[in-house]
């Protein structure tokens, strides 16, 4: 007979967390990528603000 508890925990991902440094890099991306987001979204609104005007 297997041992089905041993085998669910394998897959799961929250099993084995990611290193600290994984973590870091992924967060700084998305908090870049989210920055640059709404920059651009401004410099867009303004810009047709000041054309739709």
């Amino acid at each position: 007979m297997t041992n089905s508890a041993a085998t669910a925990q394998r897959w799961r991902p929250w099993s084995h967390p990611t290193p600290r440094g994984v973590d870091l890099a992924f967060a700084i991306s998305l908090f870049l990528l989210v920055t640059v987001w709404l920059v651009l979204d401004w410099v867009f609104g303004l810009g047709m603000a000041v054309w739709a005007a």
